[in-house]
């Protein structure tokens, strides 16, 4: 069966699109918080992102949908990963891999000179995208399983890590939820924390209006440790279907010896699977990178579940930077263009 590639735009979805959309994201295994139409236009609406929607179609039934962004030098990305959107790319009904490749070339139709970058979500199958010429690079993130009773959840927790919430509990940490009106104390409490890794933080007009849209909906809670009548600690955690997400995080160093986002992740996940989430995802890791933060994720008693880095420049966009290098060096220039055509033939 054939599939049809229909464009739209998310800041002028018509009541059909939005149904469409939806009824894709309620039906595929891979859509995640980061691909729902609420996200994406909290994104587009505060930052003014440029972006590019289809919605793939079979006999007139949706069955997958794809949105990406626009940056510099003709660089596609899905999703915006510099503003905390950790997963992106296609989403499909049931697997359907014909829609995965025809949502990939109807990009390169639309941007026939591009570089694409897509960061995937958890358990996506890769050879859709090798099928489209992609660079696949293998990656991970630490998901703790929440299908299963309080004490075999407990029992997952390392050691050291259940030790270190005991003694926050006992010294009087709790946790709580906040509202709106604790958002500046905590933006400043993540901004402190990010900075002395030279870190931004996100824009606190930005994270009120991620708690002023998502928390009605369900899809965001905000929540605080308190010490003493001080704010000690405290996240912005997302939720979508059975999922959860530890999104945003930040704590008060001088206060470490207590371990409050210890006491935090734990009080989120110990909720989280009484009231019926199966998965709390601590979000994509680079271990190589920050040793101690997966170190610290780890030691929840997480699975490590594969996702993907896939990327790619088009034919267009490789030959047209080869012509440039022909200029300064065509030496150079000349082993580029044998590169080009080497790959673009072992593609087809």
């Amino acid at each position: 069966m054939n599939t049809e590639i229909r464009r739209t735009d998310l800041r002028n979805l018509s009541e059909k699109e939005l149904a469409e959309i939806n009824s894709v994201l309620h039906q595929s295994e891979e859509a995640t918080i980061f691909h729902t139409i609420e996200w994406n236009q909290l994104l587009i609406d505060y930052y003014g992102l440029q972006h590019t929607v289809f919605i793939a179609f079979v006999e007139d039934e949706p069955v997958g949908y794809y949105v990406y962004y626009d940056f510099e030098d003709k660089t596609y990305r899905s999703p915006a990963v510099h503003l905390q959107s950790t997963y992106g790319g296609p989403v499909v009904v049931n697997g359907n891999t014909n829609a995965v490749v025809e949502l990939l070339r109807a990009c390169e139709r639309v941007h026939p000179t591009a570089y694409f970058q897509i960061w995937s979500a958890p358990n996506v199958n890769p050879a859709q995208f090798s099928i489209c010429g992609y660079d696949v690079q293998n990656l991970s993130t630490p998901v703790i399983q929440l299908n299963c009773s309080e004490s075999e959840l407990w029992s997952g927790v390392h050691r050291k890590k259940r030790t270190s919430i005991n003694k926050a509990k006992r010294l009087g940490a709790v946790v709580e939820e906040a509202g709106i009106n604790n958002l500046e104390t905590y933006h400043k409490m993540v901004s402190d924390t990010l900075a002395k890794d030279e870190v931004s933080s996100l824009p606190i007009d930005y994270l009120r209006r991620i708690l002023e849209c998502l928390v009605p909906l369900g899809l965001a809670r905000f929540f605080l440790v308190r010490y003493q009548d001080k704010v000690i600690s405290g996240a912005i955690v997302l939720y979508y279907k059975k999922n959860v997400y530890g999104w945003d995080m930040g704590w008060r160093r001088e206060y470490s010896n207590l371990s409050p986002n210890d006491l935090l992740n734990w009080e989120v996940a110990r909720e989280a699977s009484r009231i019926g989430y199966e998965k709390f995802d601590l979000l994509r890791f680079e271990p190589d990178r920050l040793p101690g933060i997966a170190k610290w994720k780890e030691r929840f008693g997480v699975e490590i579940i594969p996702c993907y880095y896939f990327r790619k420049a088009t034919l267009a966009l490789r030959l047209t930077r080869t012509v440039k290098i022909m200029v300064t060096d065509p030496q150079r220039a000349l082993k580029k263009i044998v590169s080009v055509f080497r790959k673009t033939t072992d593609n087809e």
